[in-house]
């Protein structure tokens, strides 16, 4: 064997105790020579060549592999995939770096990924494609998002919201489940009409998650004025969206509420319908 498992090449005989006892046997040349062609048929040349085999780069610590050249170029076959679905290349070429899908033949390529850049700093991240997908818990844009076509996020959810007489224990009044969704920093949460009959003037959302919490730089109470119910009559109500709490304080916008019995909320009960608010929890 030229090599045994771990690549090491070793020779068959040591030709000084060959010399020993002459004559060297050519038998034992010839099995000689042919270790050293086989060893030297399976070796990776510098001028290229062709792995026909698994490869393990190991190093302790750290391990660098550069490609260099005027183009540098990663190619991936898939040589059972369906036709001019088979070929993914990654190149580096004009200071940019692509992703380029090319079919069978080489002759027609698409562009799904583009980075363009000038000196250490991206220009550019340009992604190409029927449907793009981003998934992740939280969503940021810092700057301008230019999008042609429809935005579908995945940062959404729902929850249990009660209309309640304190931010905890006191009384539960109405219970239901709201649903949002977060798009840049921005929370649109559409809430059932949740309306209750109490004495009590202090009342609050609460239940909120601190997904939709808002987390912004200083400290600030939005102000969203809704349709609702204010001692006993349909009237405007403001939800105080407060940051970093899990309860909201709602009030009669021109009306407060009172120690009187009466029905008050957010929302119209009678056409079962809730208010959907907008606001800021991220800068």
């Amino acid at each position: 064997m030229a090599y045994d498992g771990a690549g090491v090449f070793s020779v068959l005989y040591n030709w000084a105790t060959e010399a020993a006892s002459p004559p060297i046997a050519i038998s034992k040349l010839d099995a000689e020579f042919a270790g050293i062609a086989t060893g030297l048929s399976t070796c990776m040349l510098r001028t290229g060549g062709t792995f026909t085999n698994d490869v393990t780069l190991s190093k302790a610590g750290t391990i660098s592999l550069t490609l260099s050249g005027t183009m540098s170029r990663v190619v991936w076959t898939e040589t059972d995939a369906a036709t001019d679905e088979k070929t993914w290349e990654w190149r580096a070429s004009g200071g940019d770096f692509f992703l380029y899908t090319n079919n069978d033949g080489g002759s027609a390529v698409g562009i799904p990924v583009a980075i363009t850049r000038t000196g250490t700093t991206v220009d550019a991240i340009t992604f190409n494609g029927t449907q793009i997908n981003l998934t992740c818990t939280a969503a940021a844009v810092n700057g301008d998002l230019a999008v042609d076509g429809a935005i579908t996020c995945t940062d959404a959810g729902s929850f249990t919201v009660e209309w309640a007489t304190a931010t905890s224990g006191g009384a539960t009044l109405e219970s239901g489940t709201a649903y949002w969704k977060k798009v840049g920093g921005v929370v649109t949460m559409r809430l059932p009409a949740l309306i209750g009959t109490t004495t009590a003037y202090d009342l609050y959302l609460r239940g909120i998650p601190a997904a939709c919490q808002p987390a912004l730089t200083g400290s600030y109470t939005q102000l969203i004025t809704v349709q609702g119910s204010v001692n006993g009559s349909y009237g405007p109500v403001t939800i105080m969206v407060a940051e970093g709490v899990a309860y909201w304080k709602v009030e009669g916008a021109y009306i407060a509420f009172s120690s009187a019995s009466g029905a008050k909320g957010v929302g119209l009960a009678a056409m079962g319908g809730g208010p959907t608010i907008t606001y800021q929890v991220t800068d």
